[in-house]
């Protein structure tokens, strides 16, 4: 005699167990929403501009590996996007993040020059300097600054404006795009 299993439309089939299907309805409820947030979340955090992504990767191979790496965010970024990234990016540098704070910004533009930027570096003992700025666009005005660049940044990863002045050119190591890498001398 040949066994015969149960299906769901034999009446004699012993009924699902309600813990089941309350497991399944659970399950059912739960899914949808925590792959929507994680779609949301990963786009918040993995999403960064590729002009950084392609700075970075510049970066790494120009400065050596035992590097102490000095990161200018700013208050555009309050979630240290640029930091993180540049940190999992450029390691085994060690990368030390320098806040720009809100009283070195005045009507939109960064008071803080390239000199005394490199001199905190010194002070922290970093020997390069990652700047990830709005390129200088436009015509200086009386007071030698530059107009606001048309480019936005959506994603407030960038300075407010570049460093005031200019780095010593023999420091500069790298420019690309918005981002520039200077060799801080001892």
């Amino acid at each position: 005699m040949r066994r015969r299993f149960p299906s769901i439309w034999d009446r004699d089939a012993a009924a699902v167990p309600r813990d089941l299907v309350a497991l399944f309805l659970l399950l059912l409820a739960l899914v949808p929403p925590a792959a929507f947030v994680e779609a949301r979340f990963s786009e918040q955090f993995v999403s960064q501009p590729p002009a950084f992504d392609q700075f970075i990767a510049a970066v790494d191979s120009a400065a050596p590996s035992t590097a102490r790496v000095l990161v200018v965010d700013g208050d555009l970024d309050p979630h240290d996007h640029l930091f993180l990234r540049a940190t999992y990016d450029l390691y085994p540098r060690g990368a030390i993040l320098y806040s720009i704070a809100a009283g070195d910004v005045r009507a939109g533009a960064l008071t803080l020059s390239w000199t005394q930027l490199m001199r905190v570096a010194r002070r922290e003992r970093a020997g390069w300097l990652v700047v990830w700025a709005p390129p200088t666009l436009g015509p200086r005005d009386a007071a030698g600054q530059t107009a606001t660049p048309s480019v936005p940044d959506p994603r407030g990863w960038a300075l407010e404006s570049p460093p005031q002045g200019a780095p010593p050119a023999s420091a500069v190591r790298l420019r690309d795009g918005w981002g520039t890498l200077v060799r801080v001398a001892s």
